[in-house]
C-alpha cells in the first residue's frame, strides 16, 4: 500500500501490513520510560559491561524521547536516547555517547515490524516484545538489547 504525503509524488512512502503503527511505537516508549530500569548490568562482550542507571526522562512525555543513564566501570557516564522516527515512520531512533577516546555520538535507526504472533520486532537489535506487555522482564530484555547493540559496535 502506498500513501502520498501532501508534498506531491516525489514524497511516496511504502508501508508493509507488518509495520508497527506510530501510536504503538509511542506506547512502547512510554512503557520503557515507566520501567525506570536501574542497576541492571548489560554484558557488551565477554570482558566488558555497562550498567543501566535509571531513566532520566520520567517527567517528560515519552513522545519527546526516553533517556537512560549508562554507567561504565571506569566511572564514566553516558546517555542513551530512544525516540520515535521522524515523519511517522515505523521505528525507533537510538543514540548514545560513545565511550571511545573521540567521544562521538552514535546513532542507529531501527525499523520495527511485527512477527506472525503480533510482537514488535527490531531486527537490528535482535529483540522482540509484545506491544501489550507490561512485563518488566520482557521490557528490560528489549532495552538491554538496545544498549548491547549500540556499544558492541565500538
Amino acid at each position: 500500500m502506498e500513501l502520498q504525503e501532501p508534498g506531491g509524488p516525489d514524497h511516496m512512502f511504502e508501508f508493509s501490513p507488518h509495520d508497527v503503527a506510530a501510536d504503538q511505537v509511542r506506547s512502547l516508549l512510554r512503557k520503557l520510560r515507566d520501567l525506570n530500569l536501574s542497576s541492571e548490568t548489560v554484558a557488551i562482550t565477554g570482558a566488558s559491561h555497562v550498567t543501566i542507571g535509571g531513566c532520566l526522562s520520567l517527567d517528560a512525555p515519552a513522545e519527546s524521547g526516553v533517556r537512560y543513564r549508562i554507567d561504565f566501570p571506569d566511572g564514566a557516564r553516558s546517555v542513551l536516547e530512544l525516540a520515535c522516527h521522524a515523519a511517522g515512520a515505523s521505528g525507533l531512533a537510538l543514540s548514545v555517547d560513545s565511550h571511545s577516546a573521540n567521544s562521538t555520538r552514535k546513532h542507529l535507526s531501527v525499523r520495527l515490524s511485527r512477527d506472525p504472533e503480533g510482537r514488535v520486532c527490531a531486527r537490528e537489535l535482535a529483540a522482540r516484545v509484545s506491544p501489550e506487555t507490561c512485563d518488566p522482564r520482557a521490557l528490560a530484555r528489549f532495552l538491554k538489547r538496545a544498549v548491547r547493540t549500540l556499544y558492541r559496535t565500538e
